[in-house]
């Protein structure tokens, strides 16, 4: 499956759960826009933090 056909196929229940860029998107819902506005994303130790019980906000300015 191409990333452009993700977000389709799990609207349409043919998979569980899908992974692509949301900017893909952006003409189908504009809001789409806001998952995509760091150029790289978060790197693997501020992914880690963020999904972590212990998140502090400001902590992300010492990465």
């Amino acid at each position: 499956m191409g990333g452009l056909e993700v977000l389709d196929a799990v609207q349409k229940g043919t998979v569980e759960c899908g992974h692509t860029s949301s900017s893909y998107y952006v003409g189908k819902n504009p809001a789409l826009a806001f998952g995509t506005c760091a150029p790289f994303g978060l790197n693997a130790q501020q992914q880690n933090l963020s999904q972590s019980s212990s998140f502090q906000g400001d902590v992300f300015v010492n990465y």
